[in-house]
């Protein structure tokens, strides 16, 4: 191994490049296969959080890293499509939980198939150690970005 594998700073840029550049396609090929279900990848998400359990909207818009306008627009679409239904909480009144209906349940079902699939045919071409590396290096990334101070 006589050759020198540092990595260069333009390197490490390319790979945040190439992480926004994978998000954005699989997001748009996800929407594309979500759209027979009536749904799109952020719909999904939040059927998807609620699943176990009613979540308050503020909490889905953190987890998601999206706004509460995004959140409440997409609450309102799943709302009318049947999906989900809101709730004031007995322990506080100020919050509005969102609980998954039974069609819901099936709705984000069907939308886990469409995402797994999805996800094995992309991944198909990588090895066990490798998506373990891309794994762990990508894991220490997120934690870095979610201890930067603003």
């Amino acid at each position: 191994m006589g050759r020198n594998m540092e990595i260069t700073m333009d390197e490490r840029l390319q790979v945040i490049v190439t992480i926004a550049k994978v998000n954005r396609a699989f997001q748009r090929e996800l929407n594309k296969k979500l759209a027979k279900l009536n749904i799109s990848y952020l719909d999904y998400l939040v059927l998807r959080g609620i699943k176990d359990g009613p979540k308050p909207m503020v909490e889905l818009a953190n987890k998601y890293l999206v706004t509460q306008a995004s959140i409440t627009s997409t609450v309102d679409k799943l709302e009318d499509m049947g999906l989900v239904r809101r709730e004031r909480s007995q322990d506080d009144r100020r919050l509005v939980l969102i609980y998954i209906t039974e069609k819901g349940k099936g709705v984000m079902e069907e939308g886990f198939r469409i995402y797994r699939e999805l996800s094995e045919e992309i991944m198909k071409e990588l090895k066990d150690d490798q998506v373990k590396s891309l794994l762990e290096g990508l894991n220490i990334l997120l934690s870095r970005l979610e201890n930067i101070k603003s």
